[in-house]
This record gives structure tokens, sequence and C-alpha cells, in this order.
């Protein structure tokens, strides 16, 4: 198959042009033609030559022309070495045709690392995770650059994710979207053609997740256990937390500087970390009786301390309920059985939190305020009452309860 010239990037009936060529099966290498701009109407797609209503029409079908030429060359030369001839080697031979040497090529690892300086310490970590796993796919896989990453490519990070690593469905969709990420800032950037990131099937399915939740019940037989040492301020940190619904970045910031008092009443007042959003959460009186123990100065512990601790706790309280989840075992569901204390992490409190909100009768919309939530959607899968619960909450409304019906009967 000859190298083909199509339309790109058309916009308000101009596009330019880009050149694409299928020079080994499967393997399709896209090189945009820099510097040409012309009205969609003066292409001629049939003869692949701009019409002669464009005045540069000669020299830009000189240009074509050239090319076509040094592609099918460039072809031939790699003939008995193919697999030799990635999309980066063939980019190289076709700019060192036309004369363009670049000091340095920007290849998408290079790329990937600046990227990611741009954002704060825990969103730079979870991008770093994400190319560390891409380190380690090249190994397993091959080394790649930004014209490899098709649909084959995806394919084979799926099921290395899947299969090889067992990672689960969320965490993989979620090192995805950073490789799209990447991508579309290194297209919008002009350092490759590849608009693989917009294809409908280069996507992993979203998969709901099943973390527990705490009743009012059992976060009071957590507090009302007798602690020692350090696990006795590590339960009064995570009850603290079930009770202010925020995340570890944020309810750890609570100290006299944001409190604030209005008719009465307590506020802890803060700028959440993750959304930037203002929010004010009324004291909790069990919030109120933490701070005062300590003064309105919390201890501190790492989030992943309080993580490892916080399953110790539960399972000295006696939160060891059977609880069924499922799981991905090579990207297939299966359920398991835990106890409870087991699934328990510090994102749980803020679970709590949205859930005992819900199931006390408050509407989805005044949680959200609370949350920092930026809409409804998110929240929900935050909201983990049964159905059971659901009902019991409805069964309290008015109409289950007659009103305005048996008055007139």
């Amino acid at each position: 198959m000859r190298p083909k010239i199509h339309l790109n990037n058309v916009r308000d009936g101009k596009a330019n042009l880009v050149l694409r060529y299928t020079y080994k099966r499967n393997t399709r290498f896209s090189y945009g033609l820099s510097g040409i701009e012309i009205n969609v109407k003066d292409w001629d797609a049939d003869k692949q030559q701009v019409k002669r209503s464009d005045k540069l029409y000669k020299f830009y079908n000189e240009q074509i022309a050239f090319l076509i030429t040094a592609c099918v060359e460039i072809r031939q030369a790699y003939n008995r070495k193919l697999n030799q001839l990635t999309k980066q080697v063939f980019r190289d031979e076709l700019n060192k045709a036309q004369g363009i040497v670049k000091a340095e090529t920007m290849t998408f690892f290079k790329f990937y690392e600046q990227y990611i300086e741009k954002y704060d310490n825990n969103t730079k970590s979870a991008y770093a995770n994400t190319l560390l796993r891409l380190n380690n796919f090249a190994v397993y896989y091959k080394k790649f650059d930004f014209e490899d990453i098709d649909l084959n490519w995806f394919y084979e990070f799926q099921d290395w994710c899947f299969l090889v690593k067992n990672f689960l469905p969320n965490s993989a969709k979620k090192s995805l979207s950073h490789i799209k990420k990447v991508l579309r800032e290194a297209y919008e950037n002009k350092l490759h053609e590849n608009d693989i990131f917009t294809h409908k099937k280069f996507n992993i399915k979203n998969v709901q997740t099943e973390g527990v939740y705490l009743s009012l019940e059992e976060l009071a037989q957590i507090y009302r256990h007798k602690f020692d040492g350090k696990l006795e301020a590590l339960r009064d940190l995570f009850i603290l937390a079930c009770f202010t619904g925020q995340r570890v970045s944020d309810w750890s910031k609570l100290n006299q500087e944001n409190l604030s008092e209005t008719d009465g009443q307590l506020f802890f007042n803060i700028l959440t970390q993750k959304t930037k959003k203002t929010v004010s959460i009324p004291l909790h009186p069990v919030t109120k009786i933490i701070l005062q123990k300590y003064n309105n100065n919390l201890p501190k512990y790492s989030s992943v301390y309080i993580n490892k601790s916080i399953k110790t706790i539960c399972e000295l309280a006696g939160i060891d309920s059977v609880v069924s989840k499922t799981e991905y075992r090579h990207g297939k569901p299966i359920l398991v059985k835990y106890k409870k204390y087991e699934l328990v992490t510090s994102h749980t409190a803020r679970r709590s939190f949205a859930t005992n909100m819900y199931l006390s009768g408050r509407s989805l919309e005044e949680i959200k305020h609370l949350t920092g939530h930026s809409n409804i959607s998110t929240l929900e899968l935050y909201i983990k009452a049964s159905s059971l619960d659901h009902a019991k909450l409805i069964a309290r409304s008015d109409f289950f309860k007659g009103h305005g019906f048996l008055k007139v009967v």
C-alpha cells in the first residue's frame, strides 16, 4: 500500500495535511506536513493533490510527491529488517531525507517526566506511579514512543495490567487516563500526530467500588473501646474524621485557626486540598470532645501509618462482621468474603460520614456542600446504604405515613 495524504484538523473550512502509511501489517505511520494549510475545497482526494485554485498548488504538490517517494524508498531500504523500522525510526529517516535534524528528539517518556512537574505532590505522585508502570510495561512489551501507541499497544497494556500484574480495573483505568492526558498535551504542542487518545475503544471501563461504611452504632463501639498509647490517639483521629467527612489531607488541618463560631455553633472551615473548594462543617459534639481532649492541637501521623492502624483499631473493637466484596482476578469479577475490619481505611471515614448523614434524612444536596464534592453523581458513589436502609429512610416520609390520604378517606 502506498502512502496516502488526508485532510487533518479541519476547522472553519481549512485543514492541514497528514501523510498516513501502513508500511507493515498493523503498523500505520502518520506524519504531519508542516507549513501547509489549504482550503478544504482545494483538495483533490482522488488525485492526492492540491487543486490549481490554490495559488501555491505547485509548491505543495512538489512537497507531497517528495514525501511519498521518500516513504517508499525508506520502506524498501528496510525491506529485509522491517522489525527495526519502528515509527520513530521511520520519522527520523523521513526528517533526515528533508534535511531536518533535531538536536534532541522529545520522546514520550521525556515529555511525560516534564509534564508531571507542574502538579502538586499528591497528583505528581499518582502520575509518577503510572510512569513506573509504563517503564515496567516497556521492559515486558518493547520500547515505545508516541507513534507506537495504538489499539494493539492498548490491548497489550490492558492484558499486562490484568493478566500479569493483576491490577484492579479502576487502577488500570486511572493509569490510562494519565497516559491519555499526556498524549493530548503533547499532541496539542505538535510533538506528534497520533490522536489515538480520542478513539472510543482506547478506554478501560470503570467499576463502581464497594468500600464499606461504619454505622453510628459501630462508631460508638469503636469510641467506647479502651485503647492504650498511640492507638487511643489514632482512634480519636479516625472518629473525628468520621464526623467531619473530609479527606485525610483536610481533616488533619483541624485546629484552632480553622474554627469559627456563628449563632453559638462551632464550624470547621477549610479550603479542600484536592478540589480547592471552601467548605464549612458544623462540629459534632464528639468532635468538640476530641478537640478539647487535645487542646485543639491534634496529634500528627502520616496517612500511611493511620491506614495501617485503623484496621487494628477496628479489629480490637470487634468490627468483625462478614462482608462480601466483588474483586477482580485477571480482569474477571469474583465474590470474596472478608471480616469488615479488613476493608476499613482512612477513606472509610468520609464514606461513613456521607452515608450516616444520608440515613439521618439529609439530602444529597446538603451533604455535597459539607463533603466538597463537585457534583451529586460523584457523591452518590460514597453512599453505601443497602436497599433495606433506603427503604427504611423512605418509610419515614409523609407518603408512607398516610399523611394527606387518610384524612380524606
